[in-house]
């Protein structure tokens, strides 16, 4: 099923297209290991209907406590966030909710900010998942400690300057970089199949901040 309305991205013009996946490719990739859908609105709407597999985080803001509501996470608490959400370093992260995509842009945000850049958005969300007549769960689900711990990131040593993650020849469609960055990167080889363009890995972020 589709809907006329739905324009779809690589036809929207958009400078980054990457930043979104399609419903088409998340259907087909939803079982691979290394990819996390992350359904990013609140508790009481996870629970009544979800795209299946999908997690859910206890602070959609991602602050530093339920009462502290100023500052995002510091290394260590984030780190320990995304692993139980089941989030590591060669996790391709798909964030989805409902209404738009403001959640799922500010979970965005906050791997941005920690390096992990390896993260996308459903386009169209929930809503167009549902269209399209697709499952839809209400069990919870739990990805806690699967992709790593915080005593893996502790472990680790600090990234040499300037460290980015390879890319692979495996990306979802329309998720290819922008053509003026693509060319740096076309000869690096692959480390995983999932990693992202620019990615950074979590336990080299942390790692250089304790220094």
């Amino acid at each position: 099923m589709s809907n006329p309305s739905i324009v779809p991205p690589d036809e929207r013009g958009y400078a980054l297209s990457d930043v979104f996946v399609t419903t088409e490719w998340l259907a087909e990739n939803i079982s691979n290991p290394n990819v996390r859908v992350v359904d990013t609105d609140v508790p009481e709407e996870y629970q009544k209907g979800h795209i299946p597999g999908s997690v859910n985080p206890v602070d959609h803001y991602y602050k530093k406590s339920l009462d502290e509501r100023t500052h995002i996470q510091g290394p260590e608490q984030f780190a320990q966030t995304m692993s139980d959400l089941g989030i590591g370093d060669d996790t391709l992260v798909i964030g989805y909710n409902r209404e738009g995509g403001v959640y799922s842009f500010r979970l965005m945000w906050a791997l941005h900010y920690y390096g992990h850049t390896n993260v996308k958005v459903l386009d169209g969300g929930l809503e167009k998942w549902e269209a399209e007549g697709r499952e839809v769960a209400t069990t919870e689900s739990s990805a806690k400690g699967s992709a790593g711990s915080i005593e893996d990131y502790r472990r680790a040593g600090v990234a040499p300057a300037g460290h980015r993650a390879r890319d692979t020849a495996l990306r979802p469609p329309l998720l290819a970089p922008c053509s003026a960055r693509s060319s740096r990167r076309e000869d690096r080889p692959a480390s995983h199949p999932f990693a992202g363009a620019g990615a950074e890995p979590l336990r080299h972020i942390l790692a250089s901040r304790r220094h």
